[in-house]
């Protein structure tokens, strides 16, 4: 069997300027949904153990990009925190809606299209609850933008829309790592030896090595 010491995982953001995260260290946070109850931006405090070491999965966002990507950490928190509240969810709704690495995984695939973030635990259930708060809350903010009068509303609101259309678009395509089938064991391989680029456990280096063999089998007879 193949095994993995599961990582913490979200979108970092570090911030510095005249006013904010002034000297040698910026302010840094993270965004992730939490065991303790929020989906939001955290203070981005890792522990300092090897096994734990940060991993990149993505190169840095371009200025535009990180605007959009700060605006989708927006909409992701009210629509994790507002299922969670609706549904009563425990933990906010953490490991049901999904892990630390789903909520951040969905902004970064509506960005770039793709992901290297492994383990991806969202059930399909939640996925489709999900995309269906995604579209109210796309729908509300459309009725909004049409009640001001001048037009600006529209303005204001579709940029916003437009990253909720991404959104939708991110979750439905969104791998899952719940159940492996042989059609997705090579987008799998691949993403498990990226969030694992340093092997610290000896069960971690043959998990590559068994999960590498069965992605090529797959390759053989599916590509």
């Amino acid at each position: 069997p193949a095994y993995f010491a599961a990582p913490h995982g979200g979108m970092d953001v570090n911030i510095s300027g005249p006013l904010v995260g002034k000297g040698t260290r910026p302010a840094w946070l993270q965004f992730y949904v939490s065991i303790g109850g929020l989906t939001c931006f955290h203070p981005d405090e890792d522990q300092d153990a090897p096994w734990a070491a940060k991993t990149s999965l993505a190169d840095i966002y371009s200025s535009e990009d990180a605007i959009r990507a700060i605006r989708m950490c927006a909409i992701v928190s009210i629509t994790f925190n507002r299922i969670a509240t609706e549904f009563n969810l425990p933990f906010g709704g953490y490991g049901i809606l999904g892990m630390c690495n789903d909520s951040s995984t969905l902004i970064d695939f509506a960005l770039r299209g793709q992901t290297n973030s492994y383990p991806l635990l969202s059930t399909g259930r939640y996925l489709n609850h999900i995309v269906s708060y995604l579209i109210k809350y796309k729908e509300e903010l459309s009725s909004s933008g049409k009640l001001v009068g001048d037009g600006s509303g529209s303005k204001v609101v579709g940029p916003v829309i437009n990253d909720i259309l991404c959104l939708i678009k991110s979750t439905s395509q969104l791998p899952s790592d719940l159940h492996i089938s042989p059609a997705t064991l090579i987008g799998m391989s691949s993403r498990y030896e990226k969030s694992y680029g340093g092997s610290v456990f000896q069960s971690t280096a043959d998990a590559k090595a068994i999960l590498r063999e069965m992605a090529d089998t797959a390759r053989e007879y599916l590509e």
